[in-house]
């Protein structure tokens, strides 16, 4: 999975993490400069795979009152950074304290929306 497809499937797991616990609210701070161009629509977006990931968020962010995103500094953004690792590693949480959805393929080619 790219870079870029592992930012995309992080912004995926936070916004499902934010419908399950019933947020109508998202302002999402993130540092993955190509997907907040994206989503703002200053960069064009060619390629089928962030295609669909750029379809799939903007279908999710329909289902929230509010949904807005901001770019900021890497550093700021450690958080996102976890997301992001969570989302390609095979992670088995013992606890139950961790929102955790292992992927087998990507979530655009599912065909469920929240």
């Amino acid at each position: 999975m790219s870079n870029n497809a592992t930012d995309y499937e992080a912004l995926i797991i936070g916004l499902k993490l934010s419908k399950h616990v019933g947020a109508d609210k998202i302002i999402v701070h993130s540092d993955y400069q190509l997907v907040v161009h994206q989503l703002k629509g200053s960069y064009e977006t060619k390629e089928s795979m962030m295609i669909k990931y750029l379809d799939n968020v903007k279908k999710m962010a329909k289902q929230f009152k509010v949904f807005e995103v901001i770019k900021i500094l890497g550093e700021m953004n450690c958080q996102a950074d976890v997301v992001a690792k969570l989302a390609n590693l095979e992670y088995e949480a013992s606890r139950g304290a961790v929102f955790l959805e292992k992927l087998n393929r990507p979530s655009i080619e599912e065909n469920e929306i929240l």
